[in-house]
């Protein structure tokens, strides 16, 4: 029988008795269990785009970050940030060890530690964070971490400067599967030689070549490869690319050349470049996290080439010591490591330090869209800042603020906008169609299944985003499947028994609120936690009024190109309209502007055709009626409001109010203040 304790199962919160990584909250809770060992922890060694997205989120301010980790760490009892969906390690010192711990490990009371283990998997809780080194992405502080009997934990080297060690540990993996893979006699490449892990795998490789075969490292863009460093390889030769016809023109490149490529690059042009290089029977290793192995091994297909693809493995035995000592050999490099490992990042003290993203607003998504208010600047600003991120986000907001829209932003500026973007709302299928057209189903499945099966969305979707709509309207059945594929990145067809690998990002659309459906028991608690990674807020039209008078503009040349019309909408019609609260937003304002546009015989929409629009039973309507009831019957409704509203004006101009302050006291621009006080004669 599993003992899950052993691993730390028991410790996962939501859900329960899942893997910790996997999980969205785990338990810190104290005194420890007999298997577990208490860790005073002292220093952390973030994950690089862990720190690289805190940093850029919080505009490298001290305080702003720090409240960015502690508020991870309190959710979640770890330190796995959901944006980037990475953690990192640590270092401290033992403090308490249960019993059955201590029976099977050789540690004692008192020993400096790193814990191999990821801390998207360890149970943490920082009391404090006391210092942070920006150039090495690490964090001092005060708190408390606990680890298993079987948790991979090496008592803290005394060769090396911590910082190099903990750099060195966070990729140890990669040097030691490269040590495994060299032979003898072998021709090697390392692509992506100019950074740290690149640096690892040539003395890995190197250290088993010995002085056969042949290394060859290729440094790709700004990170050259150090003279010194240099010497490790037989020859070095620079490359950079934007595309792959770069490739044909270089007489560095060679094709079916190397028994073994290692990947230790990030460029989404190296999958047609690697498989060109490398022998048929050859090995290509790729070194970070990620999908790669499964295009390259697509790709390597589609050229006839049997090539065998090793992807990214974080653990094996004594890769912690191996790599290690790989730098203890060379103490001449460990300062070239050491520079490698630098993040070129500082903090920055003062809010004018603030970065401003850019918004390219005459081109793509943003050509045509209207953004004056902050309140809409920021939502964009803020998908802009996660299109880069290939986490889940939630949208949110009321009917008609432009959520997909939004999502859209999010593609075009995502690294995924040449894939497949794939729109799904969950309330327009029916409830037993839904699973099948989301992930499709094999032949045979259910009775008038199509006799040759069917492709689903999520699968049209591979390499790109699928944006689910009205996200709350998904039966729960159905979301305990979409969770597992979110933790699982995999799927099953509808009678299907071969699981498919998924390669999708999600984004979510709703306009109900899924904390409460959580309560209510309607939304699975574990599922918002996983859609909930990002999350945008959409404001509504009443609080972005300064943007009414663009979008109507919008419209206005919209429908006059769509219905070959040269209309406009008078000034004053316009003012007017900013006024409404728009329950409808977006969608009800630019509905009512095409029924002004049709409405009127003349070319210029005048308060006329207005109160005649607004005489139509609906939302725009029903606001008004609240305020004619008041009319007596003889009194002209038009007079009535004017009336109205001088009086209003002329009571703030007594009290001796700005037109900025009757402004911001009334939610209207500045600008129709100004009309309204000439027009009243105040």
């Amino acid at each position: 029988m599993i003992d899950g304790k052993v691993y730390g199962i028991n410790r996962s919160l939501v859900p329960k008795h899942t893997n910790l990584e996997k999980a969205w909250k785990i338990s810190t809770e104290r005194p420890i269990l007999d298997n577990e060992v208490l860790i005073d922890v002292e220093v952390i060694n973030l994950n690089k785009a862990s720190f690289v997205q805190i940093y850029e989120s919080s505009f490298g301010q001290k305080e702003d970050m720090i409240a960015a980790i502690l508020k991870i760490v309190n959710e979640r009892g770890k330190l796995h940030n959901p944006v980037t969906g990475t953690g990192g390690m640590l270092q401290g010192t033992i403090v308490e060890m249960g019993r059955e711990f201590k029976k099977k490990r050789d540690f004692k009371i008192g020993d400096s530690v790193i814990s191999l283990v990821s801390l998207i998997a360890t149970p943490l809780v920082i009391e404090e964070i006391k210092h942070i080194d920006y150039r090495y992405g690490q964090i001092f502080v005060k708190g408390y971490a606990i680890l298993f009997r079987e948790s991979p934990i090496i008592k803290t080297p005394l060769n090396l400067p911590l910082n190099v060690s903990l750099a060195a540990l966070d990729i140890a993996g990669t040097p030691a599967m490269v040590a495994d893979l060299v032979n003898k006699n072998q021709k090697v490449l390392i692509l992506g030689a100019g950074n740290r892990s690149g640096f690892l795998s040539a003395l890995a490789a190197r250290d088993k070549l010995k002085d056969t075969g042949e290394l060859v490292g290729v440094a790709l863009g700004e990170n050259g490869v150090n003279y010194e460093y240099r010497n490790v390889f037989d020859r070095v030769w620079d490359l950079n690319f934007t595309s792959n016809k770069d490739l044909f023109n270089n007489e560095n490149v060679v094709s079916n050349y190397y028994d073994l490529i290692v990947d230790c690059s990030s460029t989404p042009h190296a999958n047609m470049f690697i498989n060109l290089l490398v022998k048929s029977k050859g090995a290509i290793y790729v070194t970070q996290p990620s999908n790669k192995p499964f295009d390259i091994s697509y790709t390597a297909e589609s050229l006839g080439k049997d090539v065998r693809v090793q992807g990214y493995k974080g653990y094996s035995d004594g890769h912690a010591e191996y790599t290690l000592e790989l730098l203890e050999k060379k103490p001449n490099l460990i300062k070239i490591f050491e520079r490698l490992s630098v993040l070129e990042y500082e903090e920055r003290n003062t809010e004018s330090s603030k970065e401003t993203i850019y918004i390219p607003t005459d081109e793509g998504m943003l050509k045509n869209f209207v953004m004056k208010s902050d309140s809409i600047k920021n939502t964009v600003k803020n998908a802009i800042k996660v299109s880069k991120f290939d986490c889940t986000v939630l949208i949110t907001g009321e009917s008609g603020v432009g959520k997909e829209m939004i999502a859209k932003i999010i593609y075009s500026h995502s690294k995924r906008v040449n894939s497949p973007y794939v729109r799904l709302n969950c309330a327009s299928i029916p409830e037993n169609l839904l699973e099948s057209e989301l992930f499709g189903y094999e032949k045979g499945a259910f009775t008038g299944a199509h006799q040759g099966g069917k492709t689903g969305l999520w699968e049209m979707a591979a390499g790109g985003i699928i944006l689910l709509d009205e996200i709350g309207e998904l039966p729960l059945m159905l979301q305990a499947k979409l969770l597992r594929v979110l933790q699982e990145n995999e799927f099953y067809r509808v009678g299907g028994t071969v699981p498919i690998q998924s390669d999708v990002r999600v984004l979510a659309i709703t306009n109900k609120n899924l904390a409460k459906m959580v309560s209510d028991g309607k939304f699975r608690e574990d599922l918002y936690y996983r859609l909930n990674v990002f999350p945008i807020y959409v404001p509504a039209l009443r609080y972005r009024r300064d943007d009414i008078p663009d979008l109507i503009n919008v419209f206005v040349h919209g429908y006059n190109k769509k219905f070959n019309l040269n209309k406009r909408i008078d000034r004053e019609v316009i003012d007017r309209m900013a006024e409404f609260n728009w329950k409808g937003n977006i969608r009800e304002l630019e509905n009512f502007v095409q029924r002004l546009l049709i409405e009127e015989d003349n070319d210029v929409v005048n308060l006329e055709s207005f109160h005649k629009c607004i005489n139509v039973e609906g939302p725009v309507y029903q606001e008004h009626q609240m305020h004619r009831s008041l009319i007596a019957n003889n009194e002209d409704y038009k007079a009535y409001m004017d009336k109205h509203e001088k009086n209003l004006l002329k009571h703030f101009r007594d009290k001796g109010m700005s037109t900025r302050e009757m402004a911001k006291r009334l939610n209207i621009s500045q600008a129709s203040v100004s009309r309204k006080l000439n027009r009243y004669e105040l």
